[in-house]
Order: structure tokens, then C-alpha cells, then sequence
């Protein structure tokens, strides 16, 4: 069972991701926050394999934020998604230490791709 965390201050697309991984992925535990606080109070309080990370959240929205969270939970993998232009953010993202970016445009066929790859 994998342990996923969002992270999303918009509600609609929060809960829609959360709905969308529940149906798609039914063996993991998934978690739902709005600011990057809340991202830090999950990941001292449980082990979790995957944080789906919006850049543009409460309290976080550069890549120093993924450092922040790697020195808390080494272990976790962060997928990046982000309706910015991939061409302009993902490299910055992932030379910060993300394991993957994927828009929010993406169908969820490749949502799924994306975090089999990531692990």
C-alpha cells in the first residue's frame, strides 16, 4: 500500500485529485493538505511514499521548498503538478530535488504513468 500525500490549496482540484487516486489506486492511503505547513505536520507525523506537489502552494512557492521537504522526509518522492509551463518550471524543480513534473493538464493515464515511474 503506498502512503500519498497532495499537497493543493485549490479545493476543487485537491479533492478531484484525491477522488481520481482513491478509484485508480484503491490499496493506498491518501492524504489531502493546503499549505506547505500542513505538508511539513504530515511528513513528521507518517512515512509517506509520494507527495503530489502543487509550486504555488501557502507558505511555498520556489524550489527551496523542496529542499525543505527532503530534509524532513528523505525518503519521500515528490511528484511535481503544476499547470505552469513545463518547459519553463521542471528543470529548476527536479535539479531541486523532485522526482517528477507533470501538468495538471495530464489525463489520468499518464497521472498513473507518472507515479508508477517515481516509484
Amino acid at each position: 500500500m503506498k502512503h500519498i500525500l497532495i499537497a493543493e490549496d485549490h479545493a476543487v482540484v485537491r479533492i478531484g485529485t484525491k477522488h481520481l487516486l482513491n478509484s485508480l489506486l484503491p490499496e493506498s492511503k491518501v492524504v489531502d493538505v493546503d499549505d506547505l505547513e500542513k505538508v511539513i505536520l504530515e511528513l513528521q507525523a507518517t512515512a509517506y511514499d509520494l507527495l503530489i506537489l502543487d509550486i504555488n502552494i501557502p507558505g511555498g512557492n520556489d524550489t527551496k521548498m523542496i529542499g525543505k521537504i527532503k530534509s524532513i522526509a528523505p525518503q519521500v518522492r515528490i511528484l511535481v503538478f503544476s499547470s505552469y509551463d513545463e518547459q519553463l518550471y521542471a528543470l529548476p524543480y527536479l535539479q531541486a530535488g523532485a522526482n517528477g513534473y507533470l501538468s495538471k493538464g495530464a489525463s489520468q493515464e499518464e497521472l498513473l504513468i507518472a507515479i508508477d515511474r517515481i516509484g
